[in-house]
């Protein structure tokens, strides 16, 4: 459920900061887009190479331990997630292409699953920018529309998947976070007016699709709760309520916490493993009194890698692709000089 939230709000912000960007967005020209997709390739590959080739070297190590935990009583991990070190499983993983093959969405240490799915969404954000703000309504309508076609078209394909790692699958609740925006463009969002509860009602009801499984699934039951709670943060935000946790969500250590969280995401399976499964031979404990020692143990080991990660990897990559699309802006400049126009 932790990804489903991660995914809304990355529709939100990919809405928020196009528009903040006060251009014609990512779809007005291929230089546009090729920018777009410059900046998302740089902010999410670095530090994603660098966990999977660390997860990748230590997989035999871990994939031992994980088979102690699977002894205790622990659900047996998918796939070959620990064993597949061909040549087409790393490339696929560095082209992110894997989540769009079944076989392949759930075959890492680590769960990347996520990522694949977050750069097809990059893939087609632009267009879906460019459609929704012509057509706003319209233009969601169709685009779930499209991705639902796509579910029941191809039934075998999708149901192949170990993870919802195909951008169909999950496409709704990118769509409500997209719809969300909303919320923060409407002059009045700080207060529940009408179009304020059309926008929440929309955005909730994309979350009740049932795009990767029933609709009496468990989560298909949370998700329009979830959808509707960050709803209403975002209202709070933009009205600058100050009632209880707003002003702990505003907390440095908590936007530090934000600002660390995708390399937090990335590290945490590689090391809460290893640590699971030691103080399951050191203690001899199982079920929740392990996981509960396991996470109070491996929670400051994950934070302090996170730093690691984020300070010295994800943010010199995010640099490095700014420095890259300057450059280029540059060459472009020289081999297009601009005139002043004659008097």
């Amino acid at each position: 459920m932790a990804v489903d939230i991660f995914i809304v709000l990355s529709g939100f912000v990919m809405v928020y900061t196009s528009r903040a960007r006060g251009d014609a967005g990512p779809a007005s020209s291929s230089k546009a887009y090729w920018d777009f997709m410059r900046r998302r390739f740089w902010r999410l590959s670095p530090a994603f190479f660098v966990v999977f080739a660390v997860a990748l070297g230590l997989a035999e190590w871990t994939g031992h331990l994980r088979e102690s935990l699977t002894a205790l009583g622990s659900p047996a991990p998918q796939g070959e997630r620990y064993t597949d070190h061909s040549p087409s499983n790393v490339l696929l993983h560095l082209s992110y292409l894997f989540g769009l093959f079944p076989a392949f969405s759930s075959r890492s240490p680590i769960p990347d699953w996520s990522i694949s799915l977050e750069m097809q969404f990059y893939v087609v954000f632009p267009l879906l920018f460019a459609v929704t703000e012509r057509h706003r309504w319209k233009g969601v309508t169709v685009a779930l529309a499209l991705g639902v076609l796509l579910l029941l078209a191809l039934p075998g394909y999708f149901e192949a998947f170990s993870k919802p790692s195909a951008l169909p699958m999950k496409l709704n609740l990118f769509l409500a976070g997209m719809v969300l925006a909303g919320l923060a463009r409407e002059p009045s969002a700080g207060e529940v007016g009408r179009q304020s509860a059309l926008i929440i009602g929309a955005a909730v009801l994309l979350a009740l699709v049932p795009s990767d499984g029933s609709i009496l699934a468990p989560r298909n039951i949370v998700r329009p709760g979830l959808v509707l709670a960050l709803a209403l943060l975002i209202l709070c935000e933009v009205g600058r309520a100050t009632t209880w946790p707003l002003p702990l969500l505003r907390s440095r250590g908590i936007q530090y916490i934000g600002d660390i969280s995708y390399s937090l995401y990335l590290v945490h399976l590689v090391i809460l493993v290893p640590v699971e499964a030691i103080l399951a031979g050191v203690t001899g404990l199982s079920g929740l009194l392990l996981a509960g020692l396991s996470l109070a143990v491996a929670m400051p080991l994950v934070l302090a890698a996170s730093s690691v990660l984020y300070h010295f990897v994800e943010k010199p990559g995010i640099a490095a692709g700014k420095w890259i699309g300057r450059r280029q802006q540059r060459r472009r400049d020289m081999r297009y000089p601009s005139f002043p126009p004659a008097e």
